[in-house]
């Protein structure tokens, strides 16, 4: 058994000299389009071929084959493979979802050279021993509907391994509920009839059903976790151990009385993070016999050939021992292929890699000053600290899952959200005299869920300084708690996760990453692109030549809506100018001066909110647009009020003339707009819509 091991090894080793060479030159070779903008229905592949064939017959010459053999070899199967990837990625993209090809390429070439990946199995056998190819793809023109769950055998076999790795790029949705039994009808003393718990929890809708009920957890999922709630014969095929619903049902003992439920959400999303976790955490890459050299460390250790026969349900002890090696080594493999698509084969402009930024996440640490508004309190100024004391990464024999952020006395600097999102979570019962161990070594701290299916953390919060609750929506810049040293903590300073695809220690990646001390409050910088088109289109309002602008009657006849800037209402807005520090009633008059700094921040923060509730609206039913896309459709709503119906014809149409001809073109008239001012505008946010170009005064 040693000795095929040593003999695979050699050959292994033998033919990885080139395949940094293969990937080198496929990306410099390979037309470099953007994601976004190419139509993946129109691929041509004589075209490619003129710019690959003389890489591909150079490597099959090697395998001592004729030029003309080789020639009719390598480009049957070479068609193969990129005609079946890029109709499956048309089929995506015809729903409105772009998918970033270079990925899905890379992915599948790592650790081959081309006579490999679309051999017929004669090389692989001579190499592997395996009656086999690398990989699986169908030649036909059947394509599994992509909004289906395909049968046992698809994951199984692994009939088609472009349209798996492609599914596991979508993300899902589940939430775990202790279901207590239907909501009692219940009369007050007033005679107002409410929905009551007698026997626990309270009302909450649970799939569509109004029940008594206490949400346990919220989770994002890989496909192949959705699928194997959907089709349980599945579970192990891929390594998993357990689904999402079987731990839901495993926490019945923490709701005595009740009926744990796990609802998967409808829709799913355009997720990078799901697909590396996809590759992480299941036996993916095990199973490949090319990439068996990673491995062999391993399986030299355990006596056995292959990672194949290694698994957790022949061998549950020893694979336990050596799973978090295993997982590691899947993390190196993962990481080559990320250096190898950041080097040469990334598409920076691909917008679907973008949506999480689309709102950028804000610097948590906040100002000195506290601002009301309706009660909720807001620390908006300049972070009073930026002292990074700890980073994320590994840290001695342990990995620090977040960034710490070192303050003075415990208690006095302001932590705000980082960005919009909903309280998941809040643990507000340590003091620093409770041990390292409170609150699971983070203290006091605050869970907040965000639109894009992302987690921040803050921990060691202050003990009696939490200023939110459970379930309570909250604002970007909103106080949250007071820096202090409760759990696990040697002194004052805020830990700061950020969490991307799921609620996990697995899911945290550098904060640095998003949050920025040279740009602590930063702006959607497609959002200000979209404010200089809107001011191009509706013009800024007056102002006094300088810093200020002036307060204006919108209808010119002084009984209209007090309005200041480029449509700032002030009456719709006082909040938003309240928690700024800006008493607005005292400006309630036409001419009245304000900064041109906060309405233009007002403003930004209007359109930020509509592109979030659209981006998510898009997302939950499955449609990912660009952001500049996303930004001709705020323009929309802003003027019109609504983008009713927008994802049906989307859905039918895509990004195509018809689209604008049934849809975007309307409306052209309406009260108080007159000549083709409406026609102008939609012709404008088309252009913007269809190829990102924004309008300019």
């Amino acid at each position: 058994m040693v000795n095929i091991i040593n003999k695979h090894n050699k050959l292994l080793i033998k033919r990885r000299y080139l395949i940094l060479f293969f990937f080198i030159t496929y990306f410099l070779f390979t037309f470099n389009v953007n994601a976004a903008n190419f139509n993946y229905a129109e691929f041509n592949f004589d075209e490619f071929t003129e710019k690959n064939l003389g890489y591909w017959t150079d490597q099959c010459a090697e395998g001592g084959e004729s030029n003309e053999k080789c020639k009719e070899k390598i480009i049957s199967k070479q068609k193969n493979y990129y005609t079946r990837l890029y109709k499956i990625l048309a089929a995506y993209q015809k729903k409105g979802i772009t998918i970033d090809d270079n990925i899905i390429i890379t992915t599948t070439f790592y650790g081959l050279t081309p006579d490999l990946l679309n051999d017929d199995g004669t090389n692989y056998d001579d190499i592997f021993g395996l009656d086999n190819s690398a990989y699986n793809y169908l030649d036909n023109d059947f394509i599994y509907d992509i909004d289906i769950i395909p049968d046992k055998s698809f994951f199984e076999k692994e009939t088609d391994t472009l349209d798996l790795l492609i599914r596991n790029m979508f993300s899902y949705g589940s939430s775990c509920y202790a279901v207590y039994g239907d909501v009692t009808q219940v009369q007050t003393a007033e005679g107002v009839v409410t929905d009551s718990c007698l026997e626990g929890g309270t009302p909450l809708s649970v799939d569509g059903e109004t029940k008594c009920a206490v949400k346990d957890s919220s989770n994002i999922l890989t496909f192949i976790e959705y699928a194997a709630i959907k089709l349980p014969s599945i579970l192990n095929i891929f390594g998993i151990k357990s689904d999402k619903k079987m731990e839901c049902e495993n926490n019945i003992n923490n709701y005595p009385g009740a009926e744990m439920k796990s609802v998967l959400s409808e829709g799913k999303e355009y997720n990078l993070d799901a697909y590396w976790k996809f590759l992480e955490t299941t036996n993916y890459f095990d199973k490949k016999a090319h990439l068996r050299t990673y491995f062999m460390p391993i399986l030299k250790k355990v006596g056995i050939s292959s990672m194949e026969d290694f698994t957790f349900n022949k061998y549950p002890e020893e694979y336990a021992k050596y799973e978090e090696e295993i997982i590691e080594i899947r993390k190196d493999i993962i990481s080559y292929i990320k250096s190898i698509l950041e080097e040469y084969g990334s598409k920076k402009a691909n917008g679907n890699l973008l949506n999480i930024k689309n709102s950028l996440f804000w610097w948590p640490i906040g100002g000195s000053e506290i601002t009301e508004s309706n009660g909720v309190s807001f620390a908006l100024g300049e972070p009073v600290t930026f002292n990074v004391t700890s980073d994320f990464g590994k840290r001695g024999d342990s990995f620090h899952h977040g960034l710490d952020i070192g303050g003075a006395e415990s208690g006095t600097i302001n932590i705000i959200a980082a960005r919009n999102g909903i309280v998941e979570k809040v643990v507000s019962n340590c003091t620093m005299a409770d041990g390292l161990s409170c609150g699971g070594k983070y203290g006091n701290y605050i869970v907040l869920s965000h639109p894009n299916g992302s987690y921040t953390y803050y921990a060691h919060l202050h003990e009696g300084t939490i200023e939110v609750s459970e379930g309570q929506s909250v604002e970007q810049g909103q106080v949250l708690g007071k820096m202090g040293s409760t759990g696990n903590s040697t002194g004052t300073h805020l830990h700061f996760e950020v969490r991307i695809g799921g609620d996990t220690p697995s899911a945290a990646i550098n904060p640095l990453d998003y949050i920025s001390a040279e740009n602590p409050r930063q702006n959607n910088v497609s959002s200000s692109d979209l404010l200089s088109m809107l001011i191009c289109m509706e013009g800024a309002g007056p102002d006094d030549g300088g810093s200020n602008y002036q307060v204006y009657d919108d209808s010119k006849t002084g009984t209209g809506t007090l309005t200041v800037g480029a449509g700032v209402t002030l009456i719709n807005h006082k909040n938003r100018f309240i928690k700024r520090g800006f008493d607005i009633d005292n400006y309630m008059y036409e001419g009245a001066l304000i900064p041109k700094a906060i309405v233009d921040d007002i403003k930004v923060e209007i359109i930020t909110n509509i592109y979030d509730n659209i981006n998510s609206e898009m997302n939950n039913i499955g449609i990912n647009l660009t952001p500049y896309q996303i930004d001709a459709l705020v323009s929309r709503q802003y003027n019109v009020g609504n983008i009713s119906n927008f994802s049906t014809n989307f859905q039918q149409y895509g990004n195509t003339q018809t689209l604008y001809d049934v849809y975007m073109s309307k409306p052209t008239t309406a009260s108080g707009f007159s000549g083709d001012v409406l026609k102008t505008r939609r012709e404008r946010e088309w252009n913007l819509f269809h190829s990102g170009t924004y309008f300019t005064c």
